[in-house]
């Protein structure tokens, strides 16, 4: 081999020992093949510190139906957040959150998120969501919003049926998978507190089949 081939040999090797595995950008990635269950909730019935019932004079409805956790806003400038604080996610390992939302009804112009990373009282959180008109959304809240990806149109986004979200951080990166599709990444940020749960949209019904949290390989 001359010269020039092992130089070009040395630098490939370099560069790609470098970047992360490529199998990180694919949603079966050798790193979350095995996975170790932290939350698993799948609303077969009331449990854990969901709440369940009327609230605001009515503005915010939710309930567990057909396994699913209903949320249902009927008010302008009502987005319900529901959380649980009954999880504690070590952020110095690698996690994922993930859950499935269908966006039923109402206004299709706004999120329909999971929620992360949120502290009770200043309600300072991190959001992936999707709008009932197909985009999706991934931002924070620290007393205004921040995007972390603006507004996106994306095929990706089902109407009438679950969207599964995905936040999984590897290292120092988080990867947002969308129905299983790599739709972004970003560097990881530490959380404002341990609240995970959901947002919806006001005037709008929403419902959430389940809520999974597991540390990865």
């Amino acid at each position: 081999m001359n010269y020039l081939k092992r130089m070009a040999l040395f630098v490939a090797v370099i560069v790609l020992s470098a970047l992360p595995g490529e199998s990180q950008f694919n949603y079966y990635d050798s790193m979350a093949a095995v996975k170790q269950p932290v939350f698993n909730e799948d609303f077969s019935f009331v449990k854990g510190d969901w709440s369940v019932g009327t609230f605001n004079n009515g503005c915010r409805v939710s309930s567990i139906e057909d396994n699913n956790f209903v949320i249902q806003s009927s008010c302008g400038g009502e987005n319900p957040l529901f959380w649980t604080n009954m999880v504690f996610i070590d952020q110095n390992r690698n996690f994922e959150i993930e859950t499935a939302i269908e966006f039923m009804s109402g206004e299709d112009n706004n999120a329909n998120a999971l929620i992360w990373g949120m502290v009770t009282g200043s309600f300072f959180r991190y959001r992936f969501g999707i709008s009932g008109n197909g985009q999706f959304l991934i931002d924070k809240y620290t007393g205004g919003w921040n995007n972390i990806k603006s507004w996106t149109p994306s095929p990706l986004v089902l109407r009438n049926q679950h969207n599964k979200l995905t936040v999984r951080k590897i290292g120092y990166t988080y990867y947002f998978f969308l129905n299983q599709q790599l739709v972004h990444t970003a560097p990881f940020e530490p959380f404002f507190g341990q609240g995970v749960g959901f947002q919806g949209n006001q005037n709008t019904r929403i419902r959430v089949d389940y809520l999974r949290i597991s540390y990865l390989q």
